[in-house]
């Protein structure tokens, strides 16, 4: 039996982005109805917004997958989180100045 080796601290980096990633994506799914939920006092409204929020997933995995086959994936990784980023701060801009909506 040899001595085993480290994993590295490539591992650990990926870990630490795989927690994150989906430390984000659960905080989303929880934050999107509770916001609807304060925004429209409609519980269709509100089961609606969680049904909506899992559609990107459906109607845009296997057409990224193929995307991403083609292109440089840090630069695609660096734009979709780029785009969320900044879609974040929108949805926060609007929420501060009471111009959030449910629509």
């Amino acid at each position: 039996m040899g001595e085993r080796q480290p994993l590295g601290r490539a591992l650990s980096n990926v870990v630490a982005a795989n927690v994150s990633s989906s430390l984000g994506d659960g905080i989303a799914k929880v934050a999107a109805p509770l916001l609807a939920a304060r925004l429209t006092g409609d519980p269709l409204l509100v089961a609606g917004i969680a049904a909506v929020a899992m559609l990107p997933w459906l109607i845009f995995a296997i057409p990224a997958g193929i995307l991403l086959d083609r292109v440089d994936r840090r630069r695609a990784m660096a734009l979709a989180n780029g785009a969320r980023a900044l879609l974040a701060v929108l949805l926060l801009v609007l929420f501060a100045t009471d111009a959030l909506t449910i629509w």
